[in-house]
């Protein structure tokens, strides 16, 4: 029953109030006095004293009533609840610590603030995490450490059902990370959280230059992040997006250009933007359960860390990488010339593994592995500066109406490769076409401008290998007459290998 005793916490430490179990007792969701409860209330008064030190009060009317914690703006961190909890929490009280804030629940709503100045926010629910509740505007705030949201169904305007008029603004330099609870988000999530439904993440948005350099990312009204404002976009420390088992499709149609590394999972993943990683190091991974496509003009650079296309997540042969014409990848901050060293990996590949990159290959049935371009006006640039690069395609299409879609790998117009100190390798298989096929220029012409240019200036072992097997066509192809150069700059050896049915191998 009730009673009068009262609890008083001192501490400049991390706070933790968590469930010996998966969840707490009815009877202390109840406020232990004799009756149940269903749901955890974050909720007190605050007031000050000293000056600019807040003292929290727990709400008589909560599982907190008769808790005070003296120096509450002065934690060391506050953990609510545990992780897989289904228990309902509303944090309805404002929380600012000086070390992480880790938030579980069943559901989850905020409709307050929470800030930090170091370890973190993360909030996690195997529910809907519903943010900016009761048409609040909210702010998390974590400083240089990470901010985190985990959970299937997000709503960012405050009502996980409806349209509503809250909003979420993120703040913060650290690494941002949305993910869903499960393998994937909610269908609900998808389409909005507004009460309809979706099949497909669509990271889309308006970026906006708040001060030099420096822009603000706000979620387009029409899509999952609507209500979602990023200050200080450019300037996180790392993005990541979606988790490896995720299987729904993922559109990237706003520009994500930050301070870290970049990760991107999905089903298929068609990126119709420019994905860029300044950090020195930090890497960049686009990995597909099925393809990964990108549109026309477009550039993936990374600062020296690794550039990684990964298709076929999940190991059963439908998964290609497409490049769009005229696409940039670049893994070393812009260099590219033709002796350059430290820069990353350039890999395109594809199948099951749970390591950093793919060792298997991009595969298709109805299309190459691995398409460099999509017309014959393509010019591919990739610049590894150092790195090594690596292209492994499959295809097993039969009777395809343009035969070139039957290569294990093809490249369309031109392309241009240097990998400067590392190597180069290729391997391509295909059943019926050529396992690599270069170059289908606009015209057959044996002058003008070069259709390929690849080199390598690795100064010993192999430099350059082209492998390509076809059980009924070329293993190798260099088709057409048009100039092309291979070249090993640095003393390393160009290695060609070919096995198939067809004059050339």
């Amino acid at each position: 029953g009730a009673s009068a005793g009262r609890t008083t916490l001192a501490t400049t430490g991390l706070l933790k109030i968590e469930p010996y179990g998966a969840n707490f007792h009815a009877d202390f969701l109840g406020g232990s006095d004799g009756i149940t409860g269903s749901e955890i209330k974050w909720k007190g008064t605050l007031t000050e004293a000293p000056s600019g030190v807040f003292k929290f009060t727990g709400d008589a009317a909560t599982a907190f009533r008769f808790l005070e914690i003296e120096n509450y703006t002065r934690l060391g961190g506050l953990s609510l609840n545990k992780a897989g909890s289904t228990t309902p929490l509303k944090v309805e009280t404002a929380v600012t610590t000086t070390g992480a804030i880790t938030i579980n629940g069943g559901d989850l709503t905020v409709d307050v603030d929470l800030a930090t100045s170091a370890g973190g926010v993360a909030l996690q629910s195997a529910g809907k995490l519903v943010l900016g509740a009761n048409d609040a505007s909210i702010n998390l705030s974590s400083g240089n450490s990470p901010i985190t949201l985990k959970s299937d169904w997000i709503a960012f305007d405050g009502d996980a059902s409806s349209a509503a008029n809250g909003q979420t603004t993120l703040a913060g330099t650290g690494i941002l990370k949305i993910e869903p609870f499960n393998a994937d988000f909610n269908s609900n999530f998808l389409g909005g959280s507004d009460g309809a439904t979706g099949s497909e993440l669509n990271w889309n948005g308006a970026l906006s230059e708040v001060s030099s350099g420096v822009f603000r990312f706000t979620g387009d009204g029409s899509n999952d992040f609507r209500h979602l404002v990023i200050n200080d976009f450019t300037r996180l420390g790392g993005f990541v997006l979606g988790k490896n088992d995720s299987t729904i499709p993922v559109e990237v149609e706003t520009e994500i250009d930050v301070n870290g590394p970049i990760s991107i999972y999905g089903g298929d993943v068609t990126l119709e933007e420019d994905l860029s990683s300044r950090l020195s190091g930090a890497d960049v991974l686009v990995k597909g359960k099925g393809k990964v496509e990108t549109i026309a003009s477009r550039t993936f650079q990374a600062n020296n860390g690794d550039l990684t296309f990964w298709s076929d997540g999940d190991g059963n042969g439908e998964g290609n990488v497409v490049l769009g014409n005229d696409n940039v990848l670049n893994s070393a901050n812009g260099r590219t010339g033709d002796t350059d060293s430290s820069g990353g990996k350039i890999t395109l590949g594809g199948g099951s593994g749970s390591g950093a990159v793919p060792t298997g290959h991009a595969s298709s049935s109805s299309l190459p592995g691995v398409k460099l371009g999509t017309t014959t006006a393509n010019h591919t640039q990739v610049y590894s500066g150092g790195g090594d690069v690596s292209i492994k395609g499959t295809s097993t299409a039969l009777g395809l109406g343009d035969d070139r879609d039957e290569a294990g790998i093809y490249q369309w117009g031109r392309m241009t490769m240097k990998s400067g100190r590392g190597s180069i390798a290729m391997e391509g298989i295909s059943s019926t076409y050529q396992g690599i096929g270069f170059t289908a220029p606009a015209t057959n012409t044996d002058t003008g401008t070069k259709q390929l240019i690849m080199s390598s200036a690795k100064t010993s072992g192999m430099a350059i290998l082209l492998s390509g097997t076809s059980s009924s066509g070329p293993g190798v192809s260099f088709n057409y007459l048009n100039p092309k150069e291979i070249l090993s700059l640095g003393g390393g050896q160009i290695q060609i290998n070919g096995s198939g049915a067809g004059v050339g191998n």
